[in-house]
C-alpha cells in the first residue's frame, strides 16, 4: 500500500510539472508573438519617434517573458512621459501594471541635491541601445550632466510627476 501511495504521489507531481511547463511555454510563446504586434499608440511625444518608443517597450517587456507565470501582454504597458534624450540615453516614464509595489512610497528621489517630482521606486526608465540604466549611474559615470538632471526634473515637475 505504501508503494502505491508513493507511485500515486510521484505521478501527480509529474503531471503538475508537465502541466506547468506546457502552460509556461504557451504563455511565453503568446507574449513573444504579442511583442511583434503592439497595438498601443506610438509617436505621440515630440522628440521621441515611434520606432524608438516601440523598441524601448519591447526591450522593457522582454524580462516579463522570463518570469511570467500567467498571460502577459505588451499591450498593457505604455510610455506615459518622455523626459528627453541626453547623450543618446532616452528617459521615459512607463506604465506597467505587472509591476506593483503596494503601499510602497520611498523617500523623495534626488541626485546631487536635485529634487525630482517622484519617490523611489517610481523613477523614470533610462534606455540606450537595448539596455537600461539609472540616472544616478549615468550621472556618476559622467554621461549625464547636472544640466541634464535639472532638465529631467523640470520636465517632470511640469508634468506633475
Amino acid at each position: 500500500m505504501k508503494k502505491i501511495k508513493q507511485i500515486f504521489f510521484v505521478s501527480l507531481l509529474a503531471i503538475g510539472i508537465i502541466s506547468c511547463a506546457v502552460n509556461g511555454d504557451s504563455v511565453q510563446r503568446t507574449a513573444q508573438e504579442d511583442m511583434e504586434n503592439y497595438t498601443g499608440e506610438l509617436g505621440t511625444f515630440e522628440g521621441l519617434d515611434a520606432q524608438t518608443e516601440l523598441q524601448i517597450l519591447q526591450d522593457y517587456f522582454k524580462p516579463h517573458l522570463e518570469w511570467a507565470s500567467h498571460p502577459v501582454t505588451i499591450n498593457a504597458i505604455s510610455v506615459f512621459a518622455y523626459f528627453g534624450t541626453y547623450s543618446g540615453y532616452v528617459v521615459v516614464g512607463i506604465n506597467d501594471p505587472y509591476i506593483y509595489f503596494p503601499g510602497v512610497v520611498g523617500p523623495p528621489y534626488q541626485i546631487d541635491g536635485i529634487q525630482f517630482p517622484w519617490n523611489w521606486p517610481w523613477t523614470p526608465i533610462v534606455w540606450n541601445n537595448g539596455q537600461f540604466y539609472s540616472m544616478q549611474e549615468l550621472y556618476n559615470s559622467g554621461l549625464f550632466t547636472r544640466a541634464d538632471l535639472e532638465s529631467i526634473a523640470k520636465r517632470g515637475h511640469s508634468l506633475g510627476r
